[in-house]
């Protein structure tokens, strides 16, 4: 039947017979599958040790000084990554990478929040922070984008496709699709990555383990899934953890369930499993039980946190026109600004993956001629993943039944956070459905082709015809000429010619291309005059705790990320978690802990004399906090150094240093005798 060809059962080049022992043929014979991953590799190394990352930092560069950017435009909608995690990466290697530090209110376990590199084992949970102990921070923090960003998610889905009986060839492009889409290029934060990453790779070594042979094999094989599995929850985002984590462990379960031998052969198969599953098991409740018991406080703090916490999201907040629009992030990010709204949400948050289970499904049940019982085997992976993406999707428009939600641990996904795993589980089907027809006897009715284009390009018509950027309507004939070109890549692949993946991953690449920007070293940020002033403060034995303060019109935050980079103690600096017992300090009462009882951003801004701390919250993480620097109670938190963006004119405030060159002050807090601390 024309359906029951839709998966390959093996990753060879040649055709297979639909048996379980096909199956067992995960990776070609000779040493063609390496070639991806090698290659992979091969940019990642070069880029990183010419100290090449994508990072935004230059936007830290002083007016006039391109600040190492070689090519493209620094994106300012990237807050997360040039103004919260580098500043903390390069605190983290200033420091020598410790456990602890104050940082923000109060003290603060490094290891939990933004991924950070610390000396401890957790670098075993955490193998793409591994360059911070072996080279200095431009060069490591090069590596890690490169890994992060491209070899971790590029090779893990590479893997999880062969695993899956996809051509190296073909999983090689869906890996790029994916990587190349506009939700991984605009999303810079470590998690996006990760989650791929390990997902797949934990998802691809089970498989494995699983069809293994021999003993060993399938013991080390599991040992290393249930590790990568540690190293999935740990990556500490829920949003995109839990539903990579759902996508690839019924696609594993799927992918298992095929190799089902005969009767007689049942129960040498099950041993095996359970083999498989307790040592990956066992692997992974080690790791993970280590971490949370090592960590236990901090944990708790952010779990029992306002935010992100104690939030819990329904499905149905999504937008249909986002959903679609992958095709059109050339056009937006093209733009003349480098920074506008589309649709009315910022670039990241409209940013999705090439949306192909729509347009397979139609290809599986249109035509003439219906699917039958034989060749169950070979559907069912593909019908798993599509299955997978229909969830999300739900999830992602519809208000789905809020208990559907808890049981599969959605209520912690946003529906807008679901736009990744929809883009891997569109790459998924996408090679397994066309290997499927390029094999011989197995092309794809004229019928089921025509109405597997027309579930693709009539939506995706339709959204570019809706795209509006920056309130203006994108270009007609752009929006038609992307339309086709995509409309294209889908119809060949629909009809089993790779050539279709190739016009994908050129549109993709071609919108990569204008979203990064090709960052030299990280000199913005640790060579500017914040981290300047942070280093010096920090040789002063009298400077204590540094508090940041910014006029409330301007908001210049440069130096707020520098002085973070310096490694100066900094209670001006980004909360992980909050510190209730140091925020009790400034909010004795608890009036104000709805604002800052959270991951959060703050913002401080200096009161009037004798005023009382303000809180303002701008959800989700945004605090501004108000206060006196004179207020006793900042000595309870061990500030006594005071530095603003303007001239302080308060009676406490004794200056260090005035440079208005850089509109920096440093002035040093003189209080009583008799004044709290500490």
């Amino acid at each position: 039947m024309e359906a029951d060809r839709c998966l390959p059962t093996a990753s060879t080049d040649r055709p297979v017979p639909d048996t379980p022992d096909a199956s067992r043929a995960l990776v070609p014979r000779n040493a063609t599958w390496l070639v991806f991953p090698l290659l992979i590799l091969l940019v990642t190394v070069v880029l990183g040790s010419v100290e090449v990352s994508g990072s935004s930092t230059a936007l830290l560069a002083r007016p006039g000084d391109d600040g190492g950017l070689l090519a493209g435009r620094a994106r300012p909608v990237r807050t997360d990554e040039w103004f919260v995690r580098t500043p903390l990466l390069a605190r983290q290697v200033a420091l020598d990478l410790p456990e602890h530090d104050v940082i923000g209110v109060g003290e603060h376990d490094m290891t939990v929040g933004n991924d950070l590199p610390t000396r401890g084992w957790e670098v075993l949970v955490r193998p793409h922070t591994l360059p911070y102990h072996a080279f200095g921070f431009p060069r490591a923090f090069a590596f890690e984008w490169w890994t992060v960003y491209l070899a971790l998610p590029a090779i893990g889905l590479y893997l999880l496709a062969l695993a899956l009986g996809v051509r190296p060839m073909t999983a090689s492009l869906i890996a790029l699709i994916v990587v190349l889409s506009p939700v991984v290029q605009w999303w810079t934060v470590p998690m996006t990555g990760t989650t791929i990453g390990y997902a797949c790779l934990a998802g691809a070594a089970l498989v494995t383990a699983a069809r293994a042979r021999r003993l060993y094999g399938r013991i080390a094989l599991a040992a290393l899934g249930g590790w990568l599995g540690a190293c999935l929850v740990l990556t500490l985002y829920p949003p995109w953890a839990v539903p990579m984590g759902l996508l690839v462990g019924s696609v594993a379960i799927a992918a298992v369930a095929i190799t089902l031998p005969p009767p007689g052969e049942r129960r040498a198969w099950w041993l095996g499993l359970l083999v498989a599953g307790g040592v990956a098991g066992v692997a992974a409740a080690a790791l993970l039980v280590a971490f949370f018991v090592a960590h236990r406080d901090a944990i708790d703090a952010l779990a029992n946190s306002i935010y992100p916490g104690r939030r819990r999201s329904a499905g149905g907040a999504g937008d249909l026109a986002v959903l679609l629009g992958a095709p059109f992030d050339l056009v937006e990010s093209t733009a003349s600004r480098v920074a506008v709204e589309v649709n009315g949400l910022n670039q990241s948050e409209a940013a999705a993956g090439l949306f192909t289970i729509l347009a397979i499904a139609i290809a599986l049940v249109a035509g003439r001629r219906a699917s039958g019982p034989p060749g169950w085997r070979r559907r069912i992976v593909l019908l798993t993943i599509l299955g997978a993406g229909a969830v999300f999707v739900a999830w992602y428009l519809l208000p789905v039944p809020e208990g559907i939600g808890r049981l599969l641990l959605l209520d912690r996904v946003r529906s807008d956070r679901m736009l990744l795993p929809v883009a891997a589980a569109s790459a998924l089907a996408f090679g397994i459905f066309l290997d499927a027809r390029a094999r011989p006897g197995s092309g794809l009715e004229r019928s089921r082709l025509a109405a597997g284009m027309a579930a693709f390009a009539i939506p995706t018509l339709w959204a570019g015809w809706n795209l509006d950027v920056d309130a203006t309507i994108a270009p007609r004939w752009q929006v038609l000429l992307l339309t086709a070109a995509a409309t294209a890549g889908v119809g060949l692949a629909l009809s089993g010619g790779r050539a279709g993946l190739w016009l994908v991953v050129a549109v993709f690449a071609a919108g990569a291309a204008t979203v990064n920007p090709l960052q030299h070293g990280v000199s913005p940020l640790v060579d500017g005059p914040g981290a300047t002033l942070g280093r010096e403060l920090r040789s002063r034995h009298d400077a204590g705790t540094v508090l940041y303060v910014v006029e409330p019109r301007t908001k210049g935050l440069d130096a707020q990320a520098e002085l973070t980079a310096s490694g100066v103690r900094l209670v001006s600096g980004v909360n992980n978690y909050p510190n209730a017992t140091a925020w009790r300090v400034l909010d004795p009462h608890g009036s104000s802990r709805n604002a800052w009882d959270r991951y959060n951003i703050a913002v401080w801004t200096a009161g009037p004399p004798g005023s009382a701390p303000r809180f303002d919250l701008d959800p989700p993480a945004t605090l501004t906090v108000t206060v006196d620097p004179c207020d006793a109670r900042l000595a309870m938190l061990n500030v006594s150094t005071v530095v603003s963006d303007r001239e302080l004119p308060y009676q406490c405030l004794a200056p260090v240093r005035t440079e208005r060159r850089t509109g920096l002050f440093a002035y040093r807090i003189v209080r009583p005798a008799n004044a709290l601390r500490r």
